[in-house]
């Protein structure tokens, strides 16, 4: 059953006798999904699922997923709450996303306690919970916080003192991986609600036909647990813009997401616990959270990150050994993988350089300007000047400032087009547009005739709709020459 969504607050009162067993945030992603239905289906509990959605698509995914689960396990079993939050017209705007986690917590929280409950489950996998980079290189900063043990005792802690009473923020999948969390729905016999959950991060681009990008890491780490499972046919392959093993990736972010989850997968397996944890430093901050001694602390994530990156690399083997490799495309993960493993053994040997080595500077953009501001060189290839430089220092003023202020990559900000037209003395937005296209357009050139083509023009400086303009953080790097050649970053 659904609620309708509502603003101001709601209660339940007395004559409401439906009360919940269980309190848990429901995403419509596949480790909340699975979370409902072992509350429903293995525990028998009644289950309030509460969700929160800034997109209407996601809200959609949400009430249908929480209907179909009513029909198999009846309406009295779960209660759907949707609910809306969202900064009003005149408020202070919010560019970043440190609060998310928050909000959702408080969300579940509040409405717990207006059931009298005080316990508030977020499942999530403990790959994700742990905040691991999954992309070592380039897209670190992008990893979510929400559900990191600390966060969860944090927030414990804090509605405990707000509501004075016991609360417990949890996560029962903490200890599972994305594999295991996918069987759940399986063994459970749910498999067929799979094709209706979603995953992906780029949700304003998921059309009706492709409900999941492929690109980002979220569907690289769902398209894998569904191979390893063996569940793949729930998962329609046609359904990702870009299929996970075979299909074409066109750019240098969307070739390194994937190819870093597989190198960290076989770092995971193969590393010892004393090597993860000076190499992965954010592993020796869950430590003290998990409420158990260390040593066992340590056991049990080494064994959580090794049977991750068994099934990743079990996936990727299987599938360079079968006649998929030879029909997918050169810029494909099994292509690309494929031609890393042969570079990497062939230097163990002391013969060649990897294509990671020879492919570094192919993963960054660097913008070193020179003095005077008044020239930049693009990767020491070609130089700009004039206009096109103008633009690029501006872009860097606020992509420096961003880094100053320890912001992770998803949270450097923007500046807006109508601000932009006032700094370079522009009549109207569409004479800044305009600007920022020619300037896209010469650096494609450039770069195209260095045979750079793995640069794509969007990428370098990234647009948002009401938002404005940004060099790309998870690419480019800027420098300033200062007298004596001294540079800043």
């Amino acid at each position: 059953a659904d609620l309708p969504e509502t603003s101001g607050f709601f209660e339940f009162g007395k004559e409401n006798s439906w009360e919940p067993d269980s309190v848990i945030m429901f995403s419509g992603g596949l480790d909340s999904f699975a979370g409902a239905i072992e509350e429903l289906v293995e525990r028998k509990n009644k289950v309030a699922l509460i969700s929160h959605h800034s997109s209407t698509k996601i809200g959609k995914v949400q009430k249908h997923l929480s209907s179909e689960l009513a029909k198999k396990v009846g309406s009295d079993k779960l209660l759907h709450i949707p609910i809306t939050v969202q900064l009003t017209k005149g408020t202070n705007r919010e560019g970043t996303h440190r609060t998310r986690s928050f909000l959702f917590a408080s969300l579940g929280i509040i409405t717990a306690r207006a059931f009298s409950r005080s316990n508030v489950s977020f499942y999530e996998n403990g790959l994700v919970s742990l905040n691991i980079p999954p992309v070592s290189n380039v897209l670190g900063a992008r990893a979510t916080r929400t559900t990191h043990p600390k966060t969860l005792n944090v927030f414990s802690s804090f509605f405990s003192r707000v509501f004075s009473t016991t609360c417990q923020i949890d996560n029962p999948y903490f200890w599972r991986t994305k594999k295991e969390v996918v069987e759940v729905i399986d063994k459970l016999a749910f498999s067929d609600l799979i094709k209706d959950t979603r995953s992906c991060a780029d949700v304003h681009n998921l059309t009706t036909r492709y409900t999941h990008c492929g690109r980002c890491s979220q569907c690289v780490d769902r398209r894998f647990a569904m191979l390893a499972a063996k569940i793949e046919r729930f998962d329609p392959e046609d359904a990702y813009r870009v299929e996970l093993l075979t299909g074409k990736r066109k750019t240098v972010t969307d070739k390194e997401v994937a190819l870093s989850y597989v190198r960290l997968a076989r770092q995971y397996q193969l590393l010892p616990m004393g090597q993860l944890l000076v190499q992965f430093p954010v592993l020796s901050r869950v430590i003290d959270q998990l409420h158990e001694p260390p040593e066992t602390s340590l056991g049990r994530l080494k064994e959580l990150l090794a049977r991750h990156g068994s099934y990743v690399t079990e996936v990727m083997e299987n599938a360079l050994s079968s006649e998929a490799y030879e029909e997918a495309h050169t810029s494909s993960l099994l292509k690309l993988h494929g031609v890393e493993s042969v570079n990497a053994a062939l230097e163990s040997l002391g013969r060649g350089t990897s294509m990671a080595s020879a492919d570094k500077e192919d993963l960054e953009l660097v913008l070193k300007f020179s003095s005077d501001e008044k020239r930049v060189s693009v990767n020491s290839l070609f130089d700009l000047n004039g206009v096109n430089c103008q633009v690029l220092h501006t872009l860097a003023q606020k992509h420096l400032a961003s880094a100053g202020h320890g912001l992770v990559a998803e949270e450097y900000e923007t500046i807006r087009t109508n601000q932009l037209a006032k700094i370079w003395g522009l009549d109207g937005e569409e004479a800044v547009r305009r600007r920022v296209l020619r300037l896209r357009n010469r650096l494609k050139k450039g770069l195209d005739s260095a045979q750079k083509t793995r640069f794509h023009d969007a990428e370098i400086i990234e647009s948002f709709p009401h938002h404005g303009y940004r060099l790309n953080p998870d690419i480019v790097r800027v420098l300033y020459e200062r007298r004596g050649d001294r540079e800043r970053a």
